[in-house]
């Protein structure tokens, strides 16, 4: 029965060596951690510097102030609405053909264009825009020992526009981009303020606490030491 009592206790027993040991080792790393600290001399800072520290290594403000620079730069892109827009294009074509027959027939066809656009957004939500554009083309033709050639040039001009009839058309609706993008601004700066406002609070308030600690600590040695 002994034998058998201690053999039920190591199996219980043996499931939590790993534990202890992990417990020890965390307890001897917290202990030289703090032997360590407790070697280091204390420095005094000011309060200024304590609020540059705080503010240069704290992430919630660090956030906030990322946060403006986001909504800053969807500004500038809002402003962009109202932008001219210009679009080009260049083209061209050749194309040679060759009959086989009982007379020897070839025809070639080359064509150059050209075409240009300038478009205006408006702020109701519309578009008004205009487009040039060129066209050569050249025809080549010999059948025999007769050859044919001819040219042709076409330009074009056209005015276009395009407005929304419906609930897409009006300025609130056109340019909701660039108010939403500035109420973004105004929404991340005021909470880049509380942040940076809370962060203050705190760190005079720690400061101011850990000082009056500090001295209530230096005047009961004092007494201390009288005592004696």
């Amino acid at each position: 029965p002994k034998s058998s009592c201690l053999v039920t206790a190591r199996r219980r027993l043996w499931p939590t060596i790993p534990l202890l040991a992990f417990l020890l080792g965390t307890a001897s790393f917290g202990e030289s951690a703090l032997q360590t600290a407790a070697k280091q001399p204390a420095r005094a800072i000011s309060l200024t510097e304590a609020i540059r520290l705080a503010v240069k290594q704290n992430p919630t403000l660090a956030k906030a102030i990322s946060d403006v620079h986001s909504a800053h730069a969807r500004i500038l892109e809002a402003s962009g609405l109202d932008d001219f827009i210009v679009d080009g294009s260049a083209n061209w074509l050749s194309n040679h053909v060759t009959l086989l027959d009982v007379r020897l027939a070839q025809s070639a066809t080359n064509q150059i264009g050209f075409a240009a656009s300038l478009t205006r957004p408006l702020p109701t939500g519309g578009r008004l825009g205009l487009r040039l554009g060129a066209n050569w083309t050249q025809f080549a033709t010999a059948a025999g020992t007769l050859p044919a050639s001819n040219h042709r040039f076409t330009p074009s001009i056209f005015l276009t526009f395009a407005h929304p009839l419906l609930k897409g058309a009006g300025v609130d609706i056109g340019r909701a981009d660039r108010r939403r993008a500035q109420s973004t601004r105004a929404i991340a700066q005021l909470q880049r303020q509380m942040v940076a406002t809370g962060l203050l609070r705190d760190v005079s308030q720690a400061y101011w606490d850990l000082a009056r600690a500090t001295r209530q600590l230096e005047i009961r040695r004092a007494s201390l030491e009288q005592a004696k």
